[in-house]
């Protein structure tokens, strides 16, 4: 009895261990949100800034692939150097329609690093 007692203690925390790693991999999904949306999105990056540039007459410095509660958006900044202004550019990653664009409100002080 003495020797069965441990053995099923180490059993019962072992499989409570591997439950808990098993559960932990299922729900910490985040590192792979990216590649979850990128696999939904019917249009690719490189459309998407296609669509941007068009929309906002300059050249794309920063574009991301975010999930919103609309869907999937593509976040495109676009510079136009000549007329000294920055667009923020959001298209749709279904349909790869431009649905908003607006002056670029700045960073906020938020450190470039905050984005990734």
């Amino acid at each position: 009895m003495k020797k069965t007692l441990p053995a099923a203690l180490a059993a019962l925390v072992l499989a409570a261990a591997a439950g808990t790693t098993v559960y932990a991999a299922k729900s910490s999904g985040h590192d792979n949100d990216a590649v979850a949306d990128l696999a939904k999105a019917r249009i690719t990056i490189v459309q998407a800034i296609v669509a941007a540039e068009q929309s906002a007459s300059g050249q794309a410095t920063r574009a991301e692939l975010e999930h919103e509660r609309s869907g999937l958006i593509y976040k495109v900044e676009v510079a136009d150097a000549g007329a000294n202004k920055v667009t923020d550019v959001e298209v749709d990653g279904i349909t790869g329609k431009v649905l908003k664009a607006m002056p670029d409100r700045g960073d906020q002080g938020k450190d470039e690093a905050d984005d990734d």
